[in-house]
């Protein structure tokens, strides 16, 4: 005789030993097995109140079913176990059974830095991440000047809208960022004057950059979207330069907007017998 399967109806030790296994059990499982010793460290530890004490009493109750010498009053089969996608700002313990314990979840915000930038220039910072060095005369008026770490495959808005990255067809590095800009006094966004470039040094992980990527290739790009109403779309490379020693890549910045680093692959030519 066999049970296609079952789960812990709460979320105790006992439910298992003390209502399945157990020699006096009336559960809907009825093993029959004649009482012995185990039943009496069963009952010790479901009325034992020290946490510390009921782990040492079940590790020896489960010794005494499925030890090397074990009584084994069942053959365990298989467990069941499923596979789940997780989004990476997401932490959260999974429930076992009894539903999501949503109270637990915790989702990390958009990772979000911002500095005041005056006429007469200024820096943001990006911890491991990027400096952005405004010159001056680059804005009319003082700025809030604001970087975004985004996720590729999420929504975004840009230039106001709601838009979605288009696929990205050349290998990436894991990096993709917004810069942005309003003007403190109104509220409204801030573009770079004519001519006018921002510096930026952004770094990369040596470990995301894949096998076959060409790392002297790298380069950063803006993503210009069809809504802007530019006559180019898609990822638009900036005039860039690689440091492979210290895994940055500095670039000369005429617009704001949504950036990431991206490359080519290596092109090896079969070799030609002569």
């Amino acid at each position: 005789i066999w049970a296609l399967g079952w789960g812990a109806d709460y979320p105790d030790e006992n439910n298992w030993v003390g209502d399945v296994l157990a020699c006096d059990s009336n559960y809907q499982f009825r093993f029959r097995r004649s009482c012995n010793g185990i039943d009496d460290l069963i009952i010790q530890a479901r009325q034992e109140t020290d946490p510390g004490t009921r782990i040492s009493l079940y590790q020896q109750i489960e010794d005494a079913f499925f030890g090397s010498i074990g009584e084994y009053p069942m053959a365990p089969l298989f467990v069941r176990a499923y596979y789940e996608a997780r989004y990476n700002r997401l932490t959260r313990t999974p429930a076992l059974f009894g539903g999501e314990h949503w109270y637990q979840w915790h989702i990390t915000p958009t990772i979000y830095y911002e500095e005041t930038i005056s006429p007469t220039g200024g820096q943001l910072v990006v911890p491991n991440q990027a400096v952005v060095s405004v010159p001056a005369n680059m804005f009319t008026d003082i700025v809030t000047l604001s970087y975004t770490i985004l996720q590729p495959q999420l929504p975004i808005m840009a230039y106001g809208e709601t838009a979605v990255l288009p696929q990205i067809t050349q290998p990436d590095v894991d990096v993709f960022f917004e810069l942005n800009a309003v003007y403190v006094s109104n509220g409204l966004p801030a573009e770079p004057l004519s001519g006018q470039t921002i510096n930026i040094v952004v770094s990369y992980q040596q470990d995301d950059v894949s096998p076959g990527v060409c790392e002297t290739r790298l380069a950063l790009y803006g993503w210009i979207p069809a809504l802007k109403g530019t006559a180019v779309t898609g990822w638009i490379p900036a005039l860039s330069v690689v440091n492979t020693d210290e895994n940055t890549v500095t670039a000369e910045l005429g617009d704001l907007g949504v950036k990431a680093i991206l490359g080519d692959y290596c092109l090896h030519l079969p070799a030609v017998a002569r």
